[in-house]
């Protein structure tokens, strides 16, 4: 059987949802994805709670709806890190 690697990362807070990025045969392309998804995450999290001027652990409160990146805020927020498996092709 051939090993595959699959990366996804969750969304929700109980990682409700999880979305497949890609497979790849190479586990060190799929470990590289996955930090440098969790590194721009990050970032963005960090840049949007600066940006509403808010703890970046609290999300979607109804006082900021009015501003325009609202949608793009709670997206980000909601989403939870990268991580790949490693699945077998028969």
């Amino acid at each position: 059987m051939k090993k595959m690697y699959l990366v996804q990362y969750s969304v929700g807070d109980w990682d409700s949802y999880t979305v497949n990025i890609f497979v790849t045969d190479n586990q060190e392309l799929a470990k590289l994805y996955v930090e440098k998804f969790r590194t721009k995450l990050k970032k963005w999290k960090d840049y949007y709670a600066k940006m509403f001027g808010i703890d970046s652990d609290l999300f979607c409160l109804e006082d900021y709806v009015q501003n325009k990146y609202y949608d793009r805020f709670c997206q980000i927020m909601n989403t939870n890190n990268a991580y790949y498996l490693k699945i077998e092709l028969r």
